[in-house]
């Protein structure tokens, strides 16, 4: 696991994040009208407000696919917690008549919360394409053309899980990463954050944050 999928998976560190983004791009901006003027000071100005912009379409997008994955947790959760209705109940029992209860009434969870598990997943899935994902998406962020045709046929196949935009997910963070990351990681507030997300994550078997791969 690298330490920005760790870091940027925290609200904590996903703030601290964005801070340093916001500082990065107001030092560029400070620089670019450092005396300067006319068209290299433009472009230069011009660049840094690109930068931050999509970094800015980058970080979105990779909390948008987070809260898409609690979102088809959730719905599996309430899926295997919810209890069989009446009319499935009754299936269940004319089942378990026919064939000596191997049916056990499981169907009847699935028949009850298993089609409005499976809207809140569509649309949540919905959401993150139309906005970030496609082609002509308002906040469009890059992605390898690969990726994107694989993502299109899984919105046109109406399947979703926790796992559909993990492609996605990786290009996100591999753009962050070579970017901006290291600069982050090399600041000098990055060490005590690293400390204070280890605490409040509790990592097992004496792993560290310091200690994650790039």
């Amino acid at each position: 696991m690298r330490r920005t999928d760790v870091v940027l998976s925290h609200p904590a560190g996903l703030a601290a994040f964005r801070r340093f983004l916001a500082k990065e791009a107001a030092a560029q901006l400070e620089r670019a009208h450092g005396g300067r003027r006319g068209v290299a000071a433009r472009r230069m100005a011009d660049a840094a407000a690109q930068t931050l912009h999509d970094a800015g379409r980058n970080l979105d997008a990779f909390l948008a696919i987070c809260e898409h994955k609690a979102c088809c947790r959730t719905a599996a959760g309430a899926v295997a917690d919810a209890p069989p209705s009446s009319a499935s109940s009754e299936h269940a029992h004319s089942t378990r008549g026919e064939n000596g209860g191997a049916d056990g009434g499981g169907g009847g969870r699935a028949h009850g919360a298993a089609p409005m598990a499976a809207r809140l997943m569509a649309e949540s899935a919905a959401s993150v394409w139309h906005i970030y994902l496609s082609e002509d998406a308002p906040k469009a962020v890059e992605l390898p053309a690969e990726t994107r045709e694989r993502l299109r046929g899984a919105m046109s196949r109406g399947r979703f899980s926790a796992a559909t935009f993990n492609d996605a997910e990786t290009a996100v963070l591999d753009g962050l990463a070579r970017s901006h990351f290291r600069r982050f990681a090399a600041s000098a507030h990055f060490a005590d954050l690293l400390r204070a997300l280890a605490a409040t994550r509790g990592l097992s078997r004496g792993r560290s944050f310091a200690t994650l791969a790039d």
